[in-house]
């Protein structure tokens, strides 16, 4: 079974200085399985909520069970950083007529429920 280095070798669009630099600093190459693209709208491009929330609940996922500690300081960090994004797209909302807003209420509400 090859490694991850290996598979990331044959990807042609990666760039090849990349793994060597990671390798030779001692670094490994971890993979989130838990996360998988739903694509929605041209590019992939739209903000649909549903999308943001599998995004966080993943990453988070994947901090807490590979960082223990991080349970201690990441989800009261994550709630400060939603309080200040719901600040900024609150006062641009009205100039804008920005969407962005009811996704960040929501990421705001789900932070310390692991956003499920």
């Amino acid at each position: 079974m090859p490694t991850c280095l290996e598979s990331i070798r044959k990807t042609p669009e990666w760039p090849k200085e990349t793994e060597f630099h990671i390798a030779e600093r001692g670094y490994g190459v971890g993979v989130d399985l838990g996360y998988t693209v739903r694509h929605h709208g041209a590019g992939g491009k739209s903000g649909d909520v549903s999308r943001v929330l599998d995004l966080y609940r993943a990453r988070l996922h994947l901090y807490e069970t590979t960082y223990p500690a991080s349970r201690f300081y990441l989800r009261p960090v994550l709630f400060v950083r939603h309080v200040v994004e719901l600040i900024w797209f609150a006062l641009i909302a009205p100039a804008k007529k920005d969407a962005r807003l009811t996704t960040r209420v929501r990421l705001l509400k789900g932070v310390w429920h692991g956003y499920n």
